[in-house]
């Protein structure tokens, strides 16, 4: 599940530009400006300095670095687009939250009504990302095993680019995977290539005709099917609790949305009972032994191992209903900016996660995963309030779905003992974070 991007700048001779999308950029991704032949060179620190190569020389650039960097991923834009900054943190999330797909091959924004681009890629103000037939080359997230089929491109038949988008977009149909334009975003286009239409037609089918059934994608319906996350389950145990962990991973394994990977996490010291590692032979649970940080062992590590992927924690007590990660994703991709809570209480808020099961993602912690420290799991009882807390302080609101099914089982025992705090838990906690680090 390689969900890392690597952003590519194509500049030519728009130093400033170029500049500005770096610099946008490389605080969420690793970021590059290929520089082809500037007059004057661009001199920022994250530029290469290219001979003028061309569209279809800086694309198999891009391709060899994506490749023998283990990027998932390759993104690539002319320096040229132009975009504001509300738009800029908009494609930001969004693109985090393509890099975490099953079923997505090319990913862009689409364009506002000024400027120059094709219909399919003109905001059509769905509010949502649309499939389309193809994509025009000014902007792609690329899929790298996708991009594997087109490059490197023959610069012998075809250096000035054309077409190189719509062979994309024909390897996206054989491969079954979707290709989306984002009418929630919108940049601007501003101007052509500068190269001679004819030479560039000409070019463009001289290679399409070197590729075997080349159809191009201008002659089909875009596909309809729903864009699929990947998914990974995270819990932990304890010696009370670890008798449970088949029956609750079978409803787990046996849901209608099947996650990629299950991964239980558990302090060293932990004796799994024989039944149980059995199980867990035979199914796709990836066991993780670490420092014993109690109920936060469930989802931080995984949370840092797994960037970029929906990450589903679950309770270690609880039976799930098998319709439960598919409403998590149904919600997902309505509010793909929030994080979704599953509830099996009555009273409940959208700003406070209170329940057995929840999706979020690393990048909407962001650096506040490093401020959850040992003195925090010492000093809050409830790790939803955690969460809620440093999701909230960073303008993260809970979406929710509700299942009636939930099992509970752990029955309410009058005799367990019960901390000092009793049924405080989350009130102790919000009141230790907002003294330490302000009201939210």
């Amino acid at each position: 599940m390689n969900t890392r991007v690597l952003c590519c700048v194509f500049n030519y001779n728009d130093n400033v530009h170029a500049v500005e999308w770096a610099n946008r950029l490389s605080p969420h991704f690793d970021t590059l400006i290929l520089d082809s032949g500037s007059s004057p060179r661009c001199s920022h620190p994250l530029a290469v300095p290219l001979d003028n190569i061309y569209y279809s020389g800086l694309m198999n650039e891009a391709f060899r670095r994506g490749k023998e960097g283990g990027y998932g991923w390759v993104m690539i834009v002319t320096s040229d687009i132009e975009i504001s900054a509300d738009n800029t943190k908009k494609l930001v999330a969004a693109m985090m939250d393509v890099a975490g797909t099953r079923n997505v091959g090319l990913y862009q924004p689409s364009t506002a009504w000024k400027g120059r681009s094709l219909p399919q890629s003109r905001c059509h103000f769905t509010g949502r990302m649309r499939s389309a037939s193809f994509q025009e080359g000014w902007f792609h997230m690329i899929r790298i095993d996708l991009m594997e089929k087109v490059c490197p491109i023959d610069l012998t038949l075809n250096k000035l680019g054309w077409g190189v988008d719509l062979a994309l977009s024909h390897f996206a149909r054989i491969m079954g995977l979707l290709v989306l334009v984002d009418d929630r975003i919108r940049v601007v286009h501003p101007g052509g290539t500068g190269y001679g239409r004819d030479e560039a037609l000409r070019q463009m089918r001289a290679w399409h005709a070197t590729i075997p059934g080349y159809t191009s994608p201008r002659h089909f319906r875009p596909r309809r099917t729903p864009v699929e996350y990947r998914l990974i389950v995270t819990l932990t145990t304890w010696k009370a609790r670890i008798g449970n962990i088949p029956a609750v991973l079978d409803t787990i394994f046996g849901q209608s949305y099947k996650p990629d990977l299950v991964v239980l996490n558990v302090a060293y010291d932990l004796e799994i009972p024989a039944h149980v590692q059995e199980y867990i032979d035979s199914h796709p649970v990836e066991v993780n032994r670490m420092e014993d940080l109690k109920v936060y062992k469930k989802l931080i590590p995984t949370l840092r191992k797994h960037p970029g992927v929906c990450v589903v924690s679950i309770d270690d007590d609880w039976l799930y209903p098998p319709g439960m990660l598919e409403d998590f994703i149904s919600v997902h991709r309505k509010y793909p900016e929030r994080p979704v809570s599953g509830n099996h209480v009555h009273l409940f808020h959208t700003d406070f996660h209170c329940g057995c099961a929840s999706l979020t993602r690393a990048d909407y912690f962001g650096d506040s995963l490093d401020l959850i420290d040992k003195e925090v799991m010492a000093n809050c009882p409830s790790d939803d309030s955690v969460y809620t807390y440093f999701l909230k302080r960073r303008g993260y609101l809970y979406a929710r779905t509700r299942h009636k099914y939930f099992i509970n089982m752990t029955p309410y025992n009058p005799l367990e003992p019960h901390s000092p705090d009793g049924d405080n838990h989350p009130q102790v906690s919000w009141a230790y974070l907002c003294g330490r680090f302000g009201e939210v």
